[in-house]
């Protein structure tokens, strides 16, 4: 039997590099929509955010990116996928929310180089552009969809990443799948110690 986890969440909750940690932890390869999206806005010369607008008016990149999440979850048994709109697609998945302090999401945002469609002058900036894509997502998302990204019901698992390294979280993240389809909301602590909230 094959493990889907679907990594959701706010900007900066660390998806991506909890998902590479926990892809290796399984053995299992890890994707993210985030990283075809940023492919297909840097072919047309686009920032994140120019691309999210963009989007609110074109279905190009959302359907491009829908199929790709399709095409695996019909070829792979086994995968992490980073993704905002994976758990509404993915058949049977474990649907994991990463959050985070706004703030702290910005300054990882900010720290982060290999995200090169996303530049910022400083952290209130990052701050501010974070919110503003956010806010675009959730309601592209709601108008194709009827989905809302935000809801916490959509999600098994809940974890506050705020003050957790992302070993913390991906060893959190092994730890909830054998919860079923059980819901638990989570934060890992600076010390790393796993705290049902």
């Amino acid at each position: 039997m094959g493990v889907k986890v679907t990594l959701s969440g706010t900007l900066g909750s660390g998806k991506s590099t909890v998902g590479k940690l926990l892809a290796a932890q399984l053995n299992i390869p890890f994707f993210s929509t985030g990283m075809f999206f940023r492919d297909f806005a840097k072919v047309r010369d686009m920032d994140a955010l120019q691309a999210n607008l963009n989007a609110e008016d074109n279905r190009e990149i959302d359907d491009y990116v829908d199929g790709r999440i399709l095409a695996l979850d019909a070829e792979l048994d086994s995968f992490i996928l980073d993704s905002r709109m994976a758990w509404h697609f993915v058949k049977a998945p474990t649907r994991f929310y990463l959050h985070a302090d706004p703030r702290i999401a910005a300054q990882r945002v900010f720290r982060d180089r290999s995200r090169d469609t996303e530049s910022y002058v400083n952290i209130d900036e990052a701050v501010e552009k974070i919110a503003e894509r956010a806010a675009s997502e959730q309601k592209r998302y709601l108008s194709l969809y009827g989905v809302d990204i935000s809801e916490l019901a959509n999600y098994q698992h809940r974890i506050d990443t705020t003050q957790a390294d992302p070993d913390a979280i991906a060893d959190c993240i092994v730890h909830c799948l054998s919860f079923g389809d059980r819901q638990t909301d989570w934060r890992v602590d600076a010390n790393g110690a796993l705290i049902q909230a």
